[in-house]
């Protein structure tokens, strides 16, 4: 075993949280090692892929809020690192004004809150004038009606990612992938911890744990046998259609709609550069949900799918049958669809990200700065209170 290297902080995980709480803490001035287990080009986590939806129309204010404020921050890095982050587009919620999605909320909703805050925003209250905003529209509902909020954007994964490595790295910090890490038992109130990864012992006195669906396995090491996060793995299928974009114009969107006899969401990106001449569309449900990421199967669901096929084909004119390409990525999902961003209970020098929810990839830069705030004073000026580990279900 080589000798123990010190630092101020240890950040374990190194998704996209794990590399923005890795930067705020290091343009703090503060030592910092990040560990990440796998390659960096290789997430089976909720960081891979090429594109997030950037929204801020939200059922609830405080998502709205945050998400209002994440977009700033979002800037702030891009400039920065001098890479395109965000994409601006328009997104449009359509569909039936009286359905709630369970993970997403609704259209109605949506709107009573931007009207609340005054975020601008337009509505058609008739599937006609949804037609003629969209004529690549096909089969439609005539309850159909469409909220569109202009200043929504796709997050441009790769980049991100790129973006607060490098920052980090600028600021001192040291990033070292396939390094997966334990920590050595320590009780609360231990004012220095032991992590140990790829045969290296490093200490620090603040954690900051952003392992994803392994926080459960990296906690008992840690020894805590009485603190496990009641999370489950849902494993979501993607899949990109080749559609005609010479003739057609595609919307970026979230259908809130009725297909083929099922009550199931969907969502889904123009074309864009990662699959020229392709609409990316995604199921906002699954049929597979694990407790383990030893769980997760190596392939998309085949009646996701099929399902994904049908719905292009109901909604859309020029789009192919079957999907080109297809891909899964995973939501860490809590009992109440919210993230915990908090301390670790009993620890009050280990911040934590745990139960991601499969939404949070956008909110990246305002919880890297809550995180550090968290690992370096204790608290943050932030409200966290929605995603505390104390509420309710979140730990058994």
């Amino acid at each position: 075993m080589a000798a123990t290297e010190n630092y101020d902080i240890i950040v374990i995980g190194g998704g996209t949280m794990g590399r923005a709480a890795a930067y705020y803490c290091s343009a703090r001035h503060k030592k910092v090692l990040l560990l990440e287990q796998m390659r960096w080009n290789q997430q089976l986590g909720g960081s891979g892929g090429f594109s997030r939806m950037y929204r801020v129309m939200y059922t609830k204010d405080w998502e709205a809020r945050h998400a209002e404020t994440a977009m700033a921050l979002w800037h702030e890095i891009e400039t920065a690192a001098e890479l395109p982050l965000l994409q601006t587009h328009p997104i449009s919620f359509i569909g039936d004004p009286g359905k709630e999605d369970p993970i997403e909320g609704g259209i109605t909703t949506a709107k009573a809150v931007m009207t609340d805050m005054g975020i601008p925003y337009s509505y058609l209250d008739n599937a006609n004038a949804l037609r003629q905003l969209y004529p690549v529209l096909n089969v439609l509902p005539d309850s159909y009606v469409c909220l569109t909020q202009a200043n929504s954007a796709e997050i441009l994964v790769q980049n991100s990612l790129r973006a607060f490595n490098n920052l980090a790295v600028s600021n001192g910090a040291t990033l070292i992938d396939q390094a997966r890490a334990t920590i050595d038992p320590a009780p609360p109130g231990a004012q220095s911890f032991t992590v140990r990864a790829a045969g290296h012992a490093y200490t620090a006195s603040k954690l900051v744990i952003c392992a994803g669906g392994w926080v459960n396995d990296l906690l008992l090491t840690l020894g805590l046998v009485d603190i496990r996060f009641n999370l489950e793995i849902w494993q979501m299928t993607l899949a990109y259609f080749a559609a005609d974009i010479a003739q057609y114009t595609y919307p970026y969107y979230y259908d809130f709609g009725t297909i083929s006899g099922t009550n199931d969401s969907f969502y889904g990106f123009p074309p864009m550069d990662e699959y020229p001449g392709m609409i990316k569309t995604a199921a906002d449900f699954t049929n597979w949900k694990f407790k383990s990421p030893s769980e997760l199967q190596p392939h998309p669901d085949p009646v996701i799918l099929r399902a994904l096929s049908s719905f292009v084909q109901t909604r859309f004119i020029g789009v192919a049958a079957e999907p080109q390409h297809a891909e899964t990525c995973n939501y860490v999902m809590s009992r109440d669809q919210r993230p915990v961003i908090d301390l670790l209970p009993r620890y009050e020098n280990i911040a934590i990200f745990a139960l991601d929810s499969g939404s949070w990839f956008k909110f990246t830069p305002l919880v890297g700065r809550i995180l550090s705030d968290l690992a370096i004073n204790g608290r943050t000026p932030y409200d966290i209170s929605p995603f505390s580990a104390l509420r309710a279900g979140i730990v058994s």
